[in-house]
C-alpha cells in the first residue's frame, strides 16, 4: 500500500521530482524520480495493477532496496539490491506511455499546444469555416492523443483533445479511440470529465459513434453514478435524458412498475377472485398498455433510470439555483412524472425565492407544467400569478397559453384575467382560430364576471370573427356556450347554431366530446329563451331536446359524492318528507336533490310548497354537487358552467345551493356534514333575498 500511495504522488508536471517522506521508503528521498529510472518503473507497474484490480499476490511490489543510482542516470540497480530485470520481461513504462518520449517538460508542452490548438480551432468555428485539422496540428498531436489515454495523463487532456477532434464532421480514427475508451472508464473518470464530454458530444455533428457514446455516458452516470451528481450537473443530466430517450415513456413503465411491486393485488389472490374489470381508470390502462407494448413484459426494456437523478434533486433542491428549479418542473411535466417529494420541496423553494428575473415565456412555461402536472400550490400559484402581472404579454399567443393554463388549474385570478384582456385589444388580428377558442372557452370556465365594457368588446369582436369560419362542430358551440356563461350571448351567435342542419351536423359527428355539447346545446337554447331580450330566433325542437339515457348516466354527478349527500341529508332531515332526489327541471338542467327553506335558511317539508296560504315565505332549493373538477381556487366558487345552471335555475324559481365536494369528505364526521349543509343553505338563501330586493345581472 506504501508503494501505491508512492506512485500517485507524482504528478504529470515535468518527471523529474523527489518523493516525499515515507517511512517504508526514507532512502527515496534523495533520489529522483526519472522516466526511465528501474525504481519509477515499478512503482507505476505496481500503481496501475492496484488500480485496475489486477495486482495478485505474483506481482511483487517495489522492493526497499530495489533503487541506487543516485546519480539519477537510470543505470540499473546493483547487484548487491536483489532485484535482477530479466531480458524476458517486458518494458513497462514503454507499456504504459508507448510512442510518448516524456521530457520534463513534456506535460506542460502538451498542456500549451492543446491550449493553443483549441483556440485556433474556435477561431476557425466562428468563422463559419471548414475546420482543416492538418493546418492546425503538428505532428506531436497523435502522441498527445496517445498520452491523454494513459493513466498518467491529467483527466482533463482527454476533454480538450476531444473538443479538437469533434470539430470534424467525420469521425477518425484517434476520435473512436478516445470515445471507446472514455466510456469504458465512464464509471472512474471525475464527473466533470464526463459532463464536459457528454456536452461537447451535444453540440458537435452528430455521427452514429457520437450518438451512442453521449447516450452510454448519460446511462453510466444516471444508472451508476447518480448519487455523485451535484447541484452543477443535476439538471444537465436531466435535460440530456429528455433529449436522448422518450421520458414519458420512460417514466410511464417506471411509474407502472412501481405500482406491481409496491402495491400487489394480494386481496383478490387470497379470495380466489380476479380483479374487476373496471378497476383501473382509463387513463391507467392505457398507461399500462402502451408501457407493456413498448417493453415487452421485460424490465430489462427500460432504458434509463430516470428516478435516480430525481431521487438525487430531492437531496440537493436546497442548492439549486432558481433558474434551475423552475427547470426542474418544467422537465417533470414534459415527462408527465408527478414526482410529489420532489414537486413539493422544488415549489417550497421557488414560493421563498424572487422571480423578478424570469420573462413571461419562462414564467408561462412554468404555469403551463403546473397545470400539466395538476398541482394545485395555492402560496406558488398567487406568487406566479402576481409576478405575471407585472410583465407584458409579448404575444397573442403567450397570453392565450396563460388562460388556458389557468383554466386547467381551475385557478381564477381576477387581476391576470383583466390584465390578459386588456393587452389582447390590440392583438385581435395576431390570433389563430385555436387560440381563439382556447382564449374564449378558458374565460367560460374562469367566470371573470362582471367584466368591462372594453373587455366584454374585446370578446364580442373575437366571437364575431371567429365563428363565422368554425368548421368543428363541438368548437362553435363550445365558444356560444361560454359567451351565454359570461352573459355576451346575443341573438345572432345564439340562431347561429340553432340551424337544423348545424344540429344534425353535430349530432352526425363522431367526435368523443358529442355528448357533452349537446349538453351545452340545450343549456344555451335555455339561455336564449331565459336571458336574450327580444330573442325571435330559431330554438331546439323537442326531437333535440330528447336526452337518450346513455347520455343521461354519463352527464349525472358521481355516484359517490350523491351517496354521500343522501347520507348527510339522512342525518339532517326525514329523506321522504324534506328531500326529492334526482329531479329533471328541463333538457339539459338537472337537480341533484330539492329542498324547502325559510328565509332564516330552516328546511320545511316540501309539502309545505304547495301551501299557498302559509305564513312563511318559503324557497324552493336546487341542491347541486359540484365535484373537484368545477371548483375554482382560491376562492372555491363553481366553474363557469354551473354558474349558468344556476341561472338558469333561478330563472325557473330555484334557489340554487352548491355542495362542493369539500363539504361531504369522508374525513369529516355527520355532525361537520349537516354543518356544511345548513351554511350553504343559509348562505344561498340569503344570497337570493339580497338579489330580490337589489336585482343585480352580475
Amino acid at each position: 500500500m506504501s508503494t501505491f500511495r508512492a506512485a500517485v504522488r507524482l504528478r504529470p508536471t515535468g518527471w523529474t521530482r523527489a518523493f516525499r517522506s515515507n517511512r517504508d521508503h526514507d532512502h527515496l528521498l534523495h533520489y529522483p524520480a526519472v522516466s526511465n529510472g528501474q525504481g519509477f518503473q515499478l512503482l507505476v507497474k505496481n500503481a496501475t495493477l492496484i488500480k485496475n484490480g489486477m495486482c495478485t499476490s505474483s506481482v511483487r511490489p517495489c522492493s526497499s532496496q530495489g533503487v541506487s543510482d543516485s546519480s539519477g542516470s537510470g543505470s540499473g540497480p546493483s547487484s548487491a539490491s536483489g532485484t535482477v530485470t530479466s531480458d524476458s520481461e517486458p518494458n513497462v513504462f514503454d507499456e504504459l506511455f508507448p510512442s510518448v518520449n516524456l521530457s520534463p517538460r513534456f506535460v506542460k508542452d502538451a498542456e500549451y499546444r492543446l491550449y493553443e490548438w483549441g483556440r485556433q480551432v474556435k477561431e476557425e468555428q466562428n468563422r463559419s469555416q471548414v475546420v482543416d485539422l492538418s493546418a492546425i496540428v503538428s505532428q506531436n498531436f497523435s502522441s498527445v492523443v496517445d498520452f491523454s489515454l494513459s493513466v498518467a495523463s491529467p483527466p482533463h487532456f482527454r476533454h480538450r483533445c476531444l473538443l479538437i477532434l469533434l470539430s470534424q464532421p467525420d469521425d477518425l480514427e484517434a476520435t473512436e479511440r478516445l470515445l471507446s475508451q472514455t466510456v469504458r472508464e465512464a464509471v472512474t473518470l471525475p464527473l466533470k470529465v464526463v459532463a464536459d464530454v457528454v456536452l461537447a458530444l451535444s453540440s458537435a455533428a452528430s455521427t452514429p459513434l457520437r450518438d451512442k457514446a453521449r447516450r452510454d455516458l448519460v446511462q453510466a452516470v444516471v444508472n451508476k453514478r447518480w448519487y455523485e451528481v451535484g447541484p452543477r450537473h443535476a439538471v444537465f443530466f436531466m435535460y440530456q435524458l429528455d433529449d436522448l430517450f422518450d421520458m414519458r415513456r420512460v417514466s410511464s413503465q417506471l411509474r407502472l412498475r412501481h405500482k406491481t411491486t409496491a402495491f400487489p393485488n394480494t386481496r383478490n389472490k387470497a379470495q380466489g377472485q380476479s380483479a374487476p374489470p373496471d378497476a383501473k381508470s382509463a387513463e391507467e390502462s392505457a398507461e399500462e398498455g402502451q408501457a407493456s407494448a413498448a417493453a415487452g413484459g421485460e424490465e430489462e426494456a427500460i432504458p434509463i433510470l430516470s428516478m435516480n437523478l430525481e431521487a438525487r434533486a430531492i437531496t440537493l433542491a436546497d442548492q439549486l439555483k432558481v433558474k434551475d428549479l423552475s427547470r426542474v418542473v418544467v422537465l417533470m411535466g414534459k415527462w408527465r412524472s408527478r414526482n410529489e417529494p420532489l414537486l413539493n420541496a422544488v415549489l417550497h423553494r421557488l414560493t421563498q425565492a424572487d422571480l423578478s428575473e424570469f420573462s413571461f415565456a419562462q414564467l408561462s412555461n412554468l404555469l403551463f407544467a403546473c397545470s400539466v402536472l395538476r398541482l394545485h400550490n395555492s402560496a406558488f400559484l398567487s406568487k406566479l400569478s402576481a409576478q405575471l402581472c407585472e410583465c407584458p404579454a409579448p404575444s397573442a399567443a403567450a397570453a392565450c397559453s396563460v388562460v388556458t393554463s389557468l383554466s386547467h388549474l381551475r385557478w381564477r385570478d381576477l387581476q391576470l384575467i383583466g390584465q390578459i384582456l386588456n393587452d389582447m385589444a390590440d392583438k385581435l388580428d395576431h390570433m389563430t382560430a385555436r387560440e381563439a377558442i382556447n382564449l374564449v372557452v378558458s374565460l367560460g370556465n374562469l367566470y371573470p364576471a362582471p367584466l368591462s365594457d372594453s373587455q366584454a368588446r374585446t370578446l364580442t369582436d373575437l366571437s364575431s370573427k371567429l365563428l363565422p369560419g368554425e368548421s368543428n362542430p363541438s368548437d362553435r358551440v363550445s365558444v356560444v356556450h361560454s359567451l351565454a356563461v359570461l352573459r355576451l350571448l346575443n341573438p345572432e351567435l345564439a340562431a347561429s347554431i340553432f340551424d337544423p342542419d348545424f344540429v344534425q351536423q353535430l349530432k352526425g359527428s363522431e367526435d368523443f366530446s358529442q355528448s357533452a355539447s349537446l349538453q351545452k346545446l340545450r343549456s344555451v337554447n335555455m339561455a336564449a329563451k331565459l336571458e336574450v331580450k327580444d330573442y325571435s330566433g330559431p330554438l331546439l325542437s323537442d326531437s333535440d331536446l330528447t336526452i337518450p339515457e346513455e347520455q343521461n348516466q354519463q352527464t349525472t354527478t358521481d355516484g359517490s359524492l350523491n351517496a354521500a349527500l343522501l347520507n348527510a341529508l339522512g342525518k339532517y332531515a326525514d329523506l321522504m318528507t324534506y328531500v326529492r332526489p334526482g329531479v329533471e327541471v328541463a333538457a339539459g338542467l338537472s337537480i341533484d336533490a330539492v329542498m324547502c327553506a325559510t328565509c332564516d335558511g330552516e328546511v320545511r317539508p316540501l309539502s309545505a310548497l304547495d301551501t299557498p296560504d302559509s305564513a312563511e315565505s318559503l324557497h324552493r332549493l336546487a341542491l347541486v354537487l359540484v365535484p373537484f373538477s368545477a371548483v375554482l381556487s382560491p376562492d372555491h366558487l363553481p366553474v363557469g358552467g354551473h354558474q349558468l345552471s344556476a341561472r338558469l335555475l333561478a330563472h325557473q324559481g330555484y334557489v340554487p345551493v352548491h355542495i362542493l365536494y369539500s363539504d361531504l369528505r369522508q374525513s369529516q364526521t355527520a355532525v361537520e356534514q349537516v354543518n356544511n349543509i345548513r351554511r350553504r343553505i343559509v348562505e344561498a338563501v340569503a344570497t337570493a333575498m339580497q338579489k330580490q330586493q337589489s336585482p343585480d345581472p352580475s
